[in-house]
């Protein structure tokens, strides 16, 4: 039987790409990438890897050393890297992609994502579970620099039923939204604001206040 966790779908919903006859992960942390590929390996499939490394920051040597890290780590060969010198790294190791094709296992995966979050919604442990891979994916931490204190943690998600899935998850763990969401603006609405960046923006969920911080820390959803 396929087992797959709360987490592994939160990870997947977050940082994952379904299509008709592929699914792809990407992530720069260890523990999202062993989580995602022991799901992908009880499939008994071929596993595809390539490694993707922002450089405009960085020391050539970057390169190899990301390669020799991610190929020791998981005892693999990376042949494939793609070289972005548009972007500065913000990554330890650069950000790995790991990918299987099935149609059928694609098709099967969509359908169980589509039922896990119907149910998740109404289970708290579930909710817990899928939100600690949710805010691994599309998590971010905004910190005030003044005082060093966090103000605001975000959930990215571009399309607002996504968002009000994870007020609903939230709400499920104890966790109240009160801020409104951060919109989504679209690369032409970036480039009429004057912004540097041609990408856009995805919206997010806003959490705010102590009581949530506290709860999110109790409920390990940042380990």
């Amino acid at each position: 039987a396929i087992k797959i966790f709360p987490e592994t779908v939160g990870l997947i919903v977050g940082k994952g790409f379904i299509s008709d006859r592929h699914i792809v992960f990407a992530n720069s942390n260890e523990k999202a990438i062993n989580i995602v590929l022991s799901f992908f390996k009880q499939f008994n499939l071929s596993i595809k890897y390539y490694l993707e490394i922002s450089t405009k920051n960085q020391q050539n040597e970057f390169v190899e050393k990301s390669r020799k890290f991610w190929q020791d780590y998981l005892e693999i060969k990376i042949k494939r890297i793609r070289l972005r010198d548009e972007f500065r790294n913000i990554t330890a190791h650069g950000t790995l992609h790991i990918s299987v094709c099935s149609s059928l296992v694609a098709k099967l995966l969509k359908q169980i994502i589509d039922s896990a979050k119907s149910q998740i919604e109404k289970n708290k442990s579930l909710s817990a579970g899928y939100l600690k891979g949710i805010i691994a994916a599309e998590g971010n931490i905004n910190i005030k620099k003044s005082t060093n204190c966090v103000y605001m943690v975000r959930i990215s998600a571009a399309k607002s039923r996504e968002r009000k899935h994870y007020k609903r998850c939230l709400k499920k763990i104890g966790i109240n939204v009160s801020c409104k969401d951060m919109p989504t603006i679209t690369p032409e609405d970036g480039i009429n604001r004057g912004w540097r960046t041609t990408g856009g923006r995805a919206g997010a969920v806003i959490i705010s206040g102590w009581e949530n911080f506290l709860k999110i820390l109790e409920l390990n959803l940042l380990d």
